[in-house]
């Protein structure tokens, strides 16, 4: 008996209701997707095998949902939070009445697979239809924080829907677990905590300081997202660049001009423009609270730049306030 048949007599020993029941066990162990008194959609969930397993895995004060066109028996299942829907995904009134069941989501689940025809080809790119609605159905009910799982085939367009489903996650996995059989090509994409942010990765941003956190950077707000500010103090208004984005929070770092050709500042107190100049570029920064500027000297020599303070330097000058 091949390991694969032992997973097959497994679940009727153990009344599941499809053998698939242990690649979702598998896959949680790994992923860690079902916690007790999580609400779970199982898309595609007939015959039940996977609404079984998130049954047990999320108890009695979970909530599991059903969603398939064909309709479910009712689980003989102690935890009574268990429901189900007959329809179609793709059809707006079904995310109507998941939302209406369950509210907000913390995992949607999907083993959804397309009739197989024997073409490679075909039998893939439909897999990697089915994981996209699933994907664009996690989009609609999944909470911040909340988890994908979605099987696909594998293939040439395995990384572009990997990709798709990495931008609204803080990270995305492959998974294959021991108990898909050996001749299958499936594998789980997993996308680990949504991201549901109102900034997105280099978006630049003009924030003002409003708290401080315990590590010592600077706390600022945007529709009551927060975002950590370095080198800033309660009460700055500083320009950033927004470089991580996480559920619930992110990071930034503080704005760096770019650059047009040079001219000279004189950095007394406040800012001058000199006439335009040329010349080899050496990098460094001036740094306050309020600005960061990268500079690349060039005709200054550095007694000049340490005797006069004047900085010869590639600026946006359209970007920069300058005091004539």
């Amino acid at each position: 008996m091949t390991d694969k048949d032992m997973y097959y007599n497994k679940a009727k020993q153990e009344d599941y209701r499809a053998r698939s029941a242990y690649k979702l066990q598998q896959i949680d162990d790994i992923a860690n997707i079902l916690s007790g008194g999580n609400t779970v959609v199982d898309l595609g969930a007939a015959p039940g095998g996977w609404l079984q397993v998130a049954a047990d895995r999320v108890g009695p004060s979970g909530r599991v949902l059903g969603v398939d066109k064909q309709r479910i028996d009712p689980l003989d299942h102690e935890n009574r939070n268990v429901s189900t829907i007959r329809g179609d995904i793709t059809d707006e009134r079904t995310i109507d009445r998941i939302t209406a069941e369950v509210g907000d989501v913390d995992a949607v689940i999907s083993d959804m697979a397309p009739d197989m025809t024997g073409e490679y080809d075909l039998d893939h790119a439909r897999s990697v239809h089915l994981a996209r609605q699933a994907l664009a159905v996690a989009m609609d009910v999944l909470a911040p924080g909340g988890d994908l799982v979605a099987k696909v085939f594998q293939g040439r367009d395995l990384d572009g829907l990997r990709s798709d489903v990495d931008d609204p996650f803080e990270y995305v996995r492959t998974i294959s677990p021991d108990a898909s059989r050996d001749s299958s090509s499936e594998v789980f994409l997993v996308g680990k905590r949504r991201i549901d942010a109102p900034v997105t990765e280099g978006e630049t941003l003009t924030v003002d300081v409003t708290a401080m956190g315990e590590e010592g950077d600077g706390i600022a707000t945007v529709d009551g997202y927060t975002l950590f500010v370095p080198n800033t103090e309660i009460g700055d208004t500083v320009t950033v660049v927004v470089d991580s984005v996480k559920p619930g929070y992110g990071f930034t770092e503080r704005q760096t001009w770019a650059i047009w050709p040079c001219c000279e500042l004189r950095v007394l107190g406040m800012i001058k423009q000199r006439v335009p100049t040329a010349g080899t570029q050496t990098r460094f920064a001036i740094e306050s609270r309020s600005l960061r500027v990268v500079f690349d000297r060039s005709t200054a020599s550095q007694t000049d730049c340490q005797r006069d303070a004047v900085v010869s330097y590639w600026a946006c000058l359209n970007r920069i306030h300058r005091h004539d």
